[in-house]
């Protein structure tokens, strides 16, 4: 393996949800060879994370609970969160690369843990059991997967960042 690169990790208008993204984004960075450092590196990485989104993507029928039959309205069901930043690389104070954006996404379902339907079903003898049991904790109300998605995409996102980010010190690093 070559000598890491070291960057100084400088971050904008984080809006607080840096929190759990600064231990991503330095592992990813240690991963693709590029250590966060201090002041005595020669590369300043630029972040500002700006972007968090999350897009209804999926509906179902909603279910009277009296005949279970479908009802003429929708309900949410599954979301997408997109997380993003614009980074830029310095060198001795000049930008050698971008500023680019960059994003990464995480997609979930979840369920509408009021509505019996959405956490339960009825077995072959007729016994209505819950299904939260045996989701293996896939199943989870929106806001438990909300926050979860968020861990998910805010990864990728390090992930993307350190992969461009390697590459770029790669290219602009005499040999």
């Amino acid at each position: 393996m070559h000598n890491p690169s070291h960057v100084t990790c400088v971050l904008h208008d984080s809006d607080g949800f840096d929190g759990r993204f600064i231990p991503d984004l330095q592992r990813a960075l240690l991963e693709q060879g590029v250590l966060c450092s201090g002041s005595d590196s020669q590369s300043t990485l630029h972040i500002t994370l700006n972007q968090n989104d999350i897009n209804q993507i999926g509906y179902r029928y909603d279910v009277n609970p009296q005949t279970q039959g479908k009802t003429n309205r929708l309900i949410a069901n599954e979301e997408r969160r997109i997380v993003g930043a614009d980074i830029w690389v310095e060198k001795e104070g000049k930008t050698v690369y971008g500023p680019i954006h960059i994003e990464a996404k995480a997609q979930y379902d979840f369920v509408d843990p009021d509505a019996i339907n959405d956490v339960s079903f009825i077995d072959t003898t007729g016994t209505r059991v819950t299904s939260l049991a045996y989701s293996l904790g896939q199943l989870d109300a929106m806001e438990g997967a909300r926050r979860i998605s968020y861990d998910v995409a805010s990864k990728k996102l390090a992930e993307n960042i350190a992969f461009a980010v390697s590459n770029a010190l790669e290219k602009t690093t005499p040999k």
